[in-house]
């Protein structure tokens, strides 16, 4: 899912205020539900992570892209080394942040092993063909006690589950062009099969693959949504966040960030 420089829409009168979940432990999900009071929701889960991890670190960046966002920045300026890998040769060389090139999906790459004290992905895990492979590649990478810091599209959430049909039926960029500009559809979507995106699922197969823990934080912004929704529709998000707001329910929320922790003592992979 990506985010449109302009949508056009004037949401019903309703201004969200800072709602308040149960009192979180220490460590763990702030307690503000994270809904339209941000400007980019991936300064989220560089905040999360970079309030972490110690600075000067190795660093990985999968699907590193050519750099261009402006938070490979903020990663850049924190590690003592930045490694990137992704399968766009063109790009990845292009990237003025790294230090380490990987020209690869990162389940091929020759990535040494227990390596980088943090791994982090951007709108990438919805791509993953086959998760587990690269669950397993993120886990190899990572130094024991390293952890693995990803966001994309909350896969419990209304438009990815519409998303992810489309994408069964083949219908993805045709229902995108509908919807948005030529140009938009090109700039803004890449296909998406939404198979590492569910928070269950994916605690579920990180415990399998010897992670020690999983947390997951959740957002949304009303722009972000609605401008994928033709004129008519455009309330549909509006009264979604409005339920997920009065029942206190972050997870109904559309981005899904997370945080993956290999075990310090380096346990071996459970699962073949």
């Amino acid at each position: 899912m990506r985010n449109p420089s302009a949508t056009g829409f004037e949401p019903p009168r309703w201004e969200p205020r800072p709602h308040r979940a149960p009192a979180a432990a220490p460590g763990t999900a702030p307690a503000r539900m994270r809904l339209n009071d941000f400007a980019d929701r991936r300064d989220l889960l560089f905040d999360w992570m970079l309030s972490e991890v110690p600075r000067g670190c190795r660093m990985l960046d999968v699907g590193a892209n050519d750099g261009s966002y402006p938070q490979a920045r903020r990663a850049a300026e924190h590690a003592g080394l930045l490694a990137g890998v992704d399968p766009d040769v063109g790009k990845l060389t292009l990237n003025p942040w790294l230090q380490e090139r990987y020209p690869s999906t990162v389940e091929d790459a020759a990535l040494p092993a227990d390596s980088f004290e943090c791994v982090y992905s951007v709108y990438v895990a919805e791509h993953v063909q086959a998760p587990q492979r690269f669950l397993r590649a993120v886990h190899r990478a990572l130094r024991p006690g390293g952890a693995f810091y990803f966001i994309t599209p909350n896969g419990v959430h209304y438009f990815a589950a519409i998303a992810k049909t489309l994408g069964r039926l083949k219908l993805q960029e045709s229902v995108l062009r509908l919807l948005m500009t030529r140009e938009g559809a090109d700039s803004y979507h890449y296909p998406a099969v939404y198979l590492l995106n569910e928070p269950r699922k994916i605690e579920r197969m990180a415990k399998d693959l010897g992670f020690a823990s999983a947390e997951f934080r959740y957002s949304e912004r009303l722009e972000d949504i609605a401008a994928y929704f033709p004129r008519g529709l455009k309330s549909v998000p509006w009264l979604w966040q409005r339920a997920a707001a009065a029942l206190g329910r972050e997870e109904l929320l559309g981005n899904l960030m997370g945080k993956l922790v290999k075990p310090a003592s380096g346990a071996a992979l459970r699962a073949g």
